[in-house]
């Protein structure tokens, strides 16, 4: 298997936008439905709130963040 090596952050980021775009429907038919379900109780036990501050790490398709924005927090990914 190739796996990818970067120090430079702006290529990664871009490595990582191009794979999660041209996975995420994959992702969303499967574990999306899933991961969709955990999303309001995770929140509700980390007490993400009005004014608090995620950041979301390993977030795949941002679920987390999307709904923390929801909540007016402060999300980053």
């Amino acid at each position: 298997m190739n796996i990818q090596k970067s120090n430079d952050p702006v290529n990664y980021i871009e490595f990582e936008r191009q794979g999660w775009g041209s996975h995420i429907e994959g992702y969303d038919n499967t574990f999306g439905a899933v991961t969709w379900q955990t999303v309001e109780a995770t929140l509700d036990a980390a007490g993400v709130g009005e004014g608090s501050r995620l950041l979301d790490i390993s977030c795949g398709p941002g679920m987390l963040s999307a709904a923390a924005v929801k909540r007016k927090a402060t999300a980053a990914a």
